[in-house]
């Protein structure tokens, strides 16, 4: 076996600390808090990213980087087109915070439904008044809809159809009919077709060229009025302009988001003044679960990536 303490590893954000510690058994480690990590570019052999982006030009001047880890699913903050380029192998970790984002979405839709959000506010300024005041509606038995029917979408599916005797159906047209049969979701034929039918609509797709503003004022327009959306995928899948008009207008009851095309969002984003808007600032993997099946995950594709083994998760 190879040396291992002559790889060099920048962790350029912070993870579980244990996790950090196996790697540093193994590697020579740089830490996200130590003034060398911002420059990864003259040293580090692999890099270690959950969300600070890895750019094009970075990636070129990098001396002697081979491996650039995503602790996570996403990889839209890193330059592919330049990593392949130069030959640089680009994993993840899909699957290990799926269960947390799940339950995130979960969560707005509950709280969207309940406008928790308005409710919370008036009660904290004294004004409360009338319980029935904040009357929403109940979950069970609704229609949800999930666009993406991959590791989040199929953690997300069962809590809705067997929590909440929901009707789940699904759009996913790269994959095949077993996840739907085996979860029990329907499967629909067109993105159309599922608004059409959808209470709930669930987004759990990657931001690809594809999916950016994948949901729109005509997509919108296609919900049923009352309906709640729910993004916890990534910023940009659903058109922010468009959401603030449904919104507004109460063309749809609300919305929850947990990501944004700009991060962290401006304090004056229109959709902050609206009370049936719900957000969180991207915490969808952030729970001490997932990080840590994340870390442990990231760590071991690193060390067995420099060792010479092939990617088991490989992007690029």
């Amino acid at each position: 076996m190879a040396d291992q303490t002559k790889w060099r590893v920048t962790v350029i954000d912070s993870i579980a600390p244990h996790a950090l510690e196996a790697l540093e058994a193994q590697c020579l480690v740089t830490r996200h808090d130590d003034p060398a990590a911002a420059d990864w570019t003259e040293h580090a052999h692999a890099i270690i990213t959950r969300t600070t982006p890895i750019t094009g030009e970075a990636i070129a001047a990098a001396k002697h980087i081979k491996l650039i880890a995503k602790h996570g699913i996403g990889v839209d903050h890193i330059d592919l087109k330049a990593a392949k380029a130069k030959g640089v192998a680009v994993i993840n970790t899909p699957g290990t915070n799926a269960q947390s984002v799940a339950e995130l979405a979960v969560m707005f839709a509950i709280a969207a439904a309940r406008n928790t959000r308005p409710a919370e506010t008036a009660m904290r300024q004294g004004a409360a008044g009338d319980t029935l005041n904040w009357k929403g509606f109940e979950i069970a038995g609704r229609r949800v809809g999930i666009v993406g029917l991959g590791n989040v979408g199929r953690k997300t599916a069962p809590i809705f159809r067997l929590g909440f005797n929901c009707h789940v159906s699904a759009y996913d047209p790269y994959i095949g009919d077993s996840p739907f049969e085996a979860l029990g979701v329907h499967r629909m034929t067109s993105l159309e077709a599922l608004l059409r039918a959808t209470d709930i609509l669930c987004m759990h797709v990657p931001l690809t060229d594809e999916t950016r503003g994948m949901i729109g004022a005509a997509e919108i327009d296609l919900l049923p009025m009352g309906a709640l959306i729910v993004n916890c995928a990534r910023g940009g899948v659903v058109d922010e302009a468009a959401l603030y008009e449904a919104l507004s207008a109460s063309r749809i009851a609300a919305a929850g988001s947990d990501v944004f095309v700009q991060e962290p969002p401006p304090v004056d984003h229109p959709l902050f003044s609206l009370p049936n808007f719900l957000s969180t600032p991207h915490i969808g993997a952030a729970t001490a679960d997932s990080g840590r099946r994340s870390g442990d995950t990231v760590v071991q594709h690193v060390i067995d990536i420099l060792n010479g083994h092939p990617p088991v998760s490989s992007v690029i």
